[in-house]
């Protein structure tokens, strides 16, 4: 039970001189001054236990559709960031096989070029070769043929030599 500030300080005034003013103090602290200083039922508590249940379990109810939403959403987001992958990657093989291609050309073309370098360098190198072949050969005649005088002129030198001698 309750007791007003009038009633409070009416018994203590009464109770002061018999009990003494601590033992006055102690009896009415036992006595509830406000509605929140009151004790609580057996009953106010499973009220109280009921509603933060019912609390919960609508709490529980509001965060899985809440993480089912989410799911839903998360999936639409992550299908529609692999489509947008794929269509990259799909770009980026068509760019790069379109690179790959025109080096490829280019390459064929330096190597074809190379090739052409290559056989008229190859070309002149025979010709100078052929033009040196001739050149020693028409040399190697021309010593030929002084070594055959030279050897004729020896020879008639030496029959001379010998018939003036003789």
């Amino acid at each position: 039970m309750v007791l007003s500030q009038k009633h409070r300080s009416s018994l203590y005034r009464t109770l002061s001189p018999m009990l003494g003013e601590e033992e006055a103090e102690a009896l009415l602290s036992q006595f509830p001054a406000r509605d929140l200083d009151e004790p609580v039922t057996k009953e106010f508590v499973r009220a109280e236990i009921a509603t933060v249940r019912a609390e919960l379990a609508s709490l529980r109810s509001d965060v899985g559709a809440d993480i089912t939403a989410l799911r839903g959403e998360l999936g639409a987001d992550i299908a529609a960031l692999r489509g947008e992958l794929a269509s990259q990657v799909a770009g980026l093989r068509g760019e790069l096989a379109s690179e790959v291609a025109g080096l490829r050309g280019e390459l064929a073309s330096e190597v074809a070029g190379l090739r052409g370098e290559l056989g008229s360098d190859i070309a002149g190198l025979r010709g100078e070769l052929a033009s040196l072949e001739a050149r020693i050969g028409e040399r190697l005649r021309q010593q030929t043929i002084w070594m055959a005088g030279s050897m004729v002129t020896a020879v008639g030198v030496a029959a001379g030599i010998a018939t003036v001698l003789r």
